[in-house]
């Protein structure tokens, strides 16, 4: 199950770890935007951005299977439009 948060509840999900490795990563720079999948100490979190249109979505869960699943749709929508959303 897929969970969007808060930035607040990413950091409260973060525990003491400071740095967290990220498993996918692409970034779109006309757009200015953004698709991030990141290992968390007890879970993924999948973060999705565009500057231009100034939004932020953040997703967890502990299920990494659903995460990349997520990811893949997102860069598939920001291939074919730009945008993550």
């Amino acid at each position: 199950m897929i969970k969007k948060i808060t930035e607040n509840e990413a950091i409260e999900l973060s525990g003491d770890a400071i740095e967290f490795p990220v498993i996918s990563k692409e970034e779109n720079d006309k757009t200015q935007s953004a698709v991030c999948l990141k290992k968390m100490p007890a879970g993924y979190l999948l973060g999705i951005s565009s500057e231009t249109k100034n939004k932020l979505e953040l997703y967890y869960s502990n299920d990494y299977e659903i995460m990349q699943n997520k990811y893949d749709k997102c860069m598939k929508l920001m291939e074919e439009t730009g945008f993550p959303f």
